[in-house]
């Protein structure tokens, strides 16, 4: 059983809150009603994997990343925060020393976020695991990933694309020599989504990757995604690393180490209407009709030249996630 179907299961076989206006998978927080004009938005998530494998190989890797990845899913909701909760399990192996260095990375990354620590709990385990969990508040509906329709924008915030994706293919393909873990902090902003939630339609952030996130939106809102690479703007260092080792522009796109950036609908007219108002952002894709129901996020007919391409994550299910392989096996598309 996989993590989605589990935790699916989970939600059928388990009571619900009536007041909760979310259901499963359709946002980046469980979203539940106070009263009218109060609603409560939360979610948790654990760090473990990534540092069991070496991915993260810094304590202040990940106390920065135990945090931000639970301010990306609040920055995705437009909801303002009351604070956070954090729950550190730590491996028997990992010193005081660690532990000082993770906790003293969280405390600098609350202040980053401007987040308030509301307490947390500790203990041993077998492997260490960061789990963090985030309360926020707003006058208006919490945004889910419901509401797009054809002919809407989806925009991404922030100016860090491709650190994450850069950071798992120097993992992969170079043993991490180049030491992008030391670059990897990405930067949700919860306050630009709070301040213009009033115009979006929907979000969801990108800690999974551009494209497992638009694949759920087109799933959702039964649309498809259409992306012009050209269009598609990498940090400098990120499309300098690309060029010196010719990587595909699609791997920034399809590599599931995402940026922790959210990822934003709204309506064309609306878009040009506040788009000077908006921070740092660029127009990712364009909704359309799913017409073929084949693949619901398609590259722009200049990037389509592939037979039977295969996108990574297709080539990750079938190889049962064994990274390295797959992600060889999708450069040959681009050698042939």
């Amino acid at each position: 059983m996989n993590e989605y179907d589990g935790l699916k299961k989970l939600y059928r076989s388990s009571p619900r809150n009536p007041r909760q206006l979310n259901s499963f998978n359709t946002s980046d927080t469980e979203v539940v009603r106070i009263k009218k004009d109060l609603f409560l938005a939360s979610s948790t998530d654990s760090l473990a994997v990534e540092i069991h494998s070496g991915l993260y190989k810094q304590p202040e890797t990940w106390g920065y990343l135990a945090v931000a990845n639970s301010v990306s899913d609040l920055a995705a909701s437009g909801a303002k925060p009351i604070g956070m909760l954090i729950s550190a399990q730590w491996k028997n192996a990992h010193s005081g020393r660690v532990k000082t260095r993770v906790y003293a990375a969280v405390s600098k990354a609350l202040k980053t976020f401007d987040i308030p620590l509301l307490g947390g709990d500790s203990g041993s385990s077998s492997q260490t695991v960061l789990t963090t969990t985030i309360l926020g508040q707003g006058s208006t509906r919490p945004l889910t990933r419901l509401g797009i329709k054809p002919g809407d924008l989806v925009i991404l915030f922030g100016n860090f694309l491709g650190t994450g994706p850069a950071l798992a293919y120097d993992y992969l393909k170079h043993q991490s020599r180049n030491k992008w873990e030391l670059q990897f902090r990405p930067s949700p902003n919860w306050k630009v989504t709070h301040k213009f939630r009033k115009y979006f339609k929907a979000s969801m952030d990108t800690s999974d990757g551009i494209y497992n996130s638009l694949v759920t939106l087109a799933k959702l809102n039964n649309v498809s995604f259409k992306i012009d690479l050209e269009q598609i703007k990498l940090s400098p260092k990120s499309n300098s690393y690309r060029r010196q080792h010719s990587i595909p522009m699609q791997y920034f796109i399809e590599s599931d180490l995402g940026d922790l950036q959210s990822c934003v609908a709204l309506d064309s007219k609306t878009y040009n209407k506040i788009r000077s108002r908006l921070p740092t952002h660029q127009i990712l894709a364009r909704a359309e009709k799913n017409k073929d129901q084949i693949s619901c996020v398609k590259y722009s007919e200049n990037h389509s030249h592939i037979a039977n391409y295969m996108f990574l994550s297709d080539l990750l299910e079938r190889k049962k996630f064994n990274y390295s392989l797959s992600l060889n096996l999708w450069l040959k598309q681009f050698s042939r």
